[in-house]
């Protein structure tokens, strides 16, 4: 909730849009801000879901957002040409790499409206409009796989992060089958990168079966980058 003195501004209001047409371009700078605005800093705090107790408010800085989105940059080629279709809400942390890692790459923000997220169907149709990137928890894909099937494959879908949850195993596939240029990746506890990674290094999860980690692999929880913080509970 926000504090009583809190200013409420309208993007939409005239007076707004005018001051923020005389606004300067750029970035601010430190003179501009109330104080100086350092990596180290916390961007926001995210709740823990409270399974094992009390939930628990876990600090976000700047420097860890930004290597999620230079990382998810890098990795992917993420782009100009990409565009996500925006379904989560925004007090959910992949909310974060949503916004403001498309905008950090270039890229664009389709807003579904609510009526849309509830309604499947009007949600795959605004999928296959040009839409590039797909980031949710798999149960949120899950209830399109029912619509998914008699219509012809979508070319415009590249890239799928399923994270927060576990994957049903027959997902993968159907999100192949619909659209065939889409790469599929599982994000574990998102926004926290998961690699299987073995012996040889990186090992690709082919489709159409189940996998199970073979003898000597590593299960690596991303890379520790500098400006994170990594949390470790033990019951």
């Amino acid at each position: 909730r926000l504090p009583a003195q809190a200013a409420l501004v309208s993007l939409d209001d005239a007076a707004t849009l005018q001051r923020l047409a005389h606004s300067p371009t750029g970035a601010p700078g430190d003179a501009e801000r109330i104080a100086p605005l350092r990596a180290g800093h916390p961007a926001y705090v995210i709740y823990t879901s409270g399974s094992t107790g009390r939930p628990k408010g876990v600090v976000v800085k700047h420097a860890a957002a930004a290597n999620l989105f230079a990382w998810v940059e890098s990795t992917f080629a993420m782009g100009p040409s990409d565009r996500v279709l925006f379904t989560t809400s925004l007090s959910f942390d992949l909310s974060v790499y949503d916004i403001f890692g498309l905008l950090w790459s270039g890229g664009s923000v389709h807003v579904a409206r609510s009526e849309e997220v509830r309604d499947p169907a009007r949600l795959l149709d605004l999928l296959k409009s040009g839409i590039t990137f797909w980031d949710s928890a798999p149960a949120v894909f899950s209830q399109l796989v029912p619509h998914l099937h008699g219509g012809a494959p979508s070319p415009w879908l590249r890239l799928a992060f399923f994270s927060g949850d576990w994957i049903p195993l027959e997902l993968p596939d159907a999100v192949r089958r619909a659209f065939p240029n889409c790469e599929v990746v599982a994000l574990g506890g998102a926004p926290m990168p998961v690699t299987l990674e073995g012996p040889d290094g990186r090992q690709p999860l082919a489709p159409g079966r189940a996998h199970a980690l073979p003898a000597g692999a590593v299960l690596r929880l991303g890379t520790l980058e500098a400006g994170a913080r990594s949390y470790l509970a033990v019951r």
